[in-house]
Formats: C-alpha cells, structure tokens, sequence
C-alpha cells in the first residue's frame, strides 16, 4: 500500500514539473519581451496587422495594445502607466508631453480627414440635411478625442455647430462614434475616412473640407521611462518605433486609408 501510494505521489510530481515546463515553455513562445503600446482608437486595426508582422520577424516579442481616445490616453502616461511606445492622433497632446519631458524621442507620421457617415442607405445627402432633420448626431467628446475636436472645429466654421445642440451624441472615441451609426442609434456622425476600411454598413455623406478645421496629424514616440526599462525592452521598443516607420508599414497606414506625412509634403 505504502509503495501504492509512493508511486501515485511520484506521478504527480512528474505530471506538476511536465505542466510547469509546458507553461515556461508556451511564455517563452510568446515573447521573453513584452511591449506595452498606447494608440488612438482609429488606427486599431493597420496598428494591430503590423504588429502581427513585427512579431514574426521578432518571435521572441511581445506587443499588448492599449487603444483609446488620444486625450485619455496622454493622461494615462502622465500619470505614470507603463507605456512604452505611444501614438498620438492630436499635435495637442502629443506637444503636452513633450513639454512635460516624457517623450524620449518622437516623429510626425501620418495625416487623416474627417467624413460625415450615415447608416448604410441613409436617406441625408448633405451635412445641411442633418441638421435640418432633426436627428441626433455623434461624435467624439471634444476635450478627449480629437477627431470629436476637430469635428466641432468644422462644424463651428460651417455654422451648424449651435443648431445641433441638444441632439449631439458625445462618444468615447470614434469606434464608438462609428458603432452608433452602424447600429442607427443616431442618423449621423463624424469619425476618420480610414475608420471606414472594410466597413460596409455606413454610407458617407460628405467629406469634410480640411480648411475648416486644424490639420489632422498623427505622431509616433518613444516614452521616457527613466531607468526603469530594461536595456533589451528599450532596445525593443525603438524597435517598434522604427518598425512603424518603415516602407512596408508605411504600405499598410495608405491601404487602411491614411496619409503619409512625407507624400503630404511632397504634394505640397
């Protein structure tokens, strides 16, 4: 009996140190380096196909997203999360933390345009159309989402801004400005054109003429973490920064819709 219960007892430390050195295992699989990155909620999707493709030529990589209004976000570093690598859809807030010494390094990487969207087989041609509908309207809240800024920016200059008082919807970032449309919770909403890739449930109703309102402009940057990141985690995350600027990332940025800065001033 004793020998009985020696050897179920020595199957089980085995059956521990195999599921121990499984789970190091998978760890090590995933990536020894973890990389936390904070991003605007509109480039969710290009952001998250070029981290698949960072992480294939980078295996032992890993890269967790923390996407969201750019304003919330900016405050969330401020207030000391461990961010290592932040992109930022507002020249604003990107400036604020420069001034405030927690940029390390950083670069202007892409522009954006606003777009008036309905749902899909809406009855509004013009913007002039939705104010006099009636219906309610979203867009990002101003003070912590800049395309919601920008918006009020353009509808100030266009003169409907006071006309829609009262039915605007505020939302946290244009994610949500876009699933409100998409969900005809409102008649209308203001999100980014490269919100709309492979969206197929909202139509536009016009694009918003870049003059009324503060140039659209998206930046990169490496964020100071004193010495509190290791060498091989800086190493890494000047990596990503670099990766993210690169000709085949660039690629994806123009096929989800953005513009790329260097191609905005060659135009120009």
């Amino acid at each position: 009996m004793k020998k009985q219960t020696i050897l179920i007892l020595v199957a089980v430390l085995i059956i521990i140190t195999a599921c121990g050195n499984a789970s190091n295992s998978n760890s090590n699989a995933k990536g020894s380096i973890e990389l936390t990155i904070s991003a605007a909620s509109s480039m969710m999707d290009v952001l998250t196909e070029i981290k698949e493709n960072f992480e294939k030529e980078n295996p032992n990589m890993e890269v967790t997203f923390n996407f969201g209004g750019t304003g919330a976000l900016r405050k969330q570093v401020e207030q000391g999360a461990p961010i290592d690598v932040f992109f930022s859809a507002s020249k604003k807030d990107y400036d604020l933390l420069l001034e405030g010494g927690y940029i390390e390094q950083g670069e202007e990487l892409l522009h954006n345009q606003l777009v008036a969207i309905q749902p899909q087989g809406g009855p509004v041609s013009t913007l002039q159309n939705v104010v006099n509908t009636n219906q309610k309207f979203a867009l990002g809240t101003p003070e912590s989402v800049p395309a919601g800024f920008y918006a009020q920016e353009a509808l100030q200059k266009m003169g409907f801004w006071d006309e829609l008082q009262g039915r605007m919807v505020f939302a946290k970032d244009v994610s949500h400005v876009l699933q409100l449309v998409k969900d005809k919770a409102v008649s209308a909403g203001i999100v980014y054109s490269s919100d709309l890739h492979r969206v197929n449930e909202v139509d536009i109703i016009e694009k918003i003429d870049g003059a009324l309102h503060t140039p659209i402009s998206y930046y990169v940057a490496v964020i100071e973490n004193g010495n509190e990141r290791s060498q091989e985690k800086q190493a890494a995350a000047e990596q990503f920064y670099n990766y993210a600027q690169n000709e085949t990332s660039k690629a994806l940025f123009e096929v989800y819709g953005f513009v790329i800065r260097d191609k905005l001033v060659e135009d120009t």
